[in-house]
């Protein structure tokens, strides 16, 4: 069974979100126009595990009309959009995502996603993966590796989830091409840059409604990302610094205003903290144990890569060197 929200009502509010997300995504618009009527992606299986928004619902409706088959999880336990996946599922395309996930049903969705129905007790797997923090493939990896014997390849959109799949290599455990689509230039020069700086805003907005104004922001890392993560922090009157390893975007970051922190001088000092890096651990232990009571911890990237997310979940007593 799809695991849905199945709402009628509730579906029918995803579809009018999705259409007025499509004035934004005029490239869905003209794809869908230039193969009206053919089917390029006809017989071919594809399973995203990518996190459910409005935007992804566009897409995923798109690759419907385009004529593939497809299988759709998150790679997001807390933030897919229930109207958006009620209104995929209300397209006849299988969806195993909500708004809230536990670890057991997050792993066991992503299951699902990538086992196409074959018969009644049988399956087939994809041949075409669209990933997001390299969480899906990891997973295939490791419990079923049998499931790359005909995959003709993945495409990965993150940085972290790029990092990742290059560790896979390393270690000799990648099984796939894989279309690094981070690195493309309309994402990382728009998308990371322009696209963050919205989303870090609505995130913090929507989950807490505080104000930026007269609080000392810290951004990990001065990469794409990080840059429009700091250049809107700065622009709502908050002081923002940067903590960065690589010397030339640190230099960067200095020539455009920015103060650069070392990583025990920004826990210690910092209101809003930021990470921006794809790298793990960027916040660990020793750095939030030295965070004043209040502090707002944030990440666009990897939750539980970036931030040790183990460490905060520990009771409180624990929280001590």
């Amino acid at each position: 069974m799809d695991y849905y929200v199945k709402d009628i009502n509730l579906a029918e509010k995803g579809k009018k979100a999705v259409e007025l997300a499509l004035w934004d995504m005029p490239g869905i618009v003209e794809l869908e126009r230039m193969y009206a009527g053919k089917k390029p992606l006809q017989g071919t299986k594809i399973t995203g595990c990518v996190i459910v928004t409005y935007e992804t619902a566009a897409f995923i409706i798109l690759l419907k009309k385009l004529g593939a088959d497809l299988r759709w999880s998150s790679d997001n336990k807390y933030a897919s959009l229930d109207d958006a996946c009620a209104y995929v599922a209300s397209e006849g395309i299988p969806i195993f995502a909500t708004s809230e996930l536990t670890d057991e049903k997050f792993f066991w969705c992503m299951e699902q996603s990538a086992k196409f129905p074959n018969g009644e007790k049988d399956f087939s797997w994809p041949d075409i993966i669209i990933d997001d923090g390299c969480d899906i493939t990891r997973f295939l990896h490791e419990k079923y590796p049998e499931a790359y014997d005909k995959l003709k390849g993945t495409c990965e959109q993150t940085t972290c989830g790029v990092n990742a799949h290059h560790n896979l290599k390393k270690e000799g455990k990648l099984k796939t091409i894989v279309i690094n689509v981070n690195e493309s230039v309309t994402k990382s020069k728009f998308d990371n840059i322009y696209g963050s700086r919205e989303s870090l805003i609505e995130g913090l907005q929507s989950t807490i409604n505080v104000q930026i104004g007269g609080k000392k922001a810290i951004v990990y890392g001065y990469g794409e990302v990080g840059k429009g993560c700091a250049k809107v922090l700065r622009g709502l009157g908050a002081t923002v610094c940067i903590v960065e390893i690589d010397p030339i975007m640190a230099m960067q970051a200095k020539m455009e205003g920015f103060e650069i922190l070392s990583r025990e001088e920004a826990a210690g000092t910092g209101d809003i903290f930021v990470t921006a890096t794809g790298c793990i651990k960027t916040i660990a232990k020793q750095d939030i144990v030295l965070m004043k009571n209040g502090a707002i911890l944030m990440n666009m990237g990897h939750g539980n890569m970036e931030v040790d997310t183990e460490f905060l979940l520990l009771p409180a007593y624990s929280h001590s060197l």
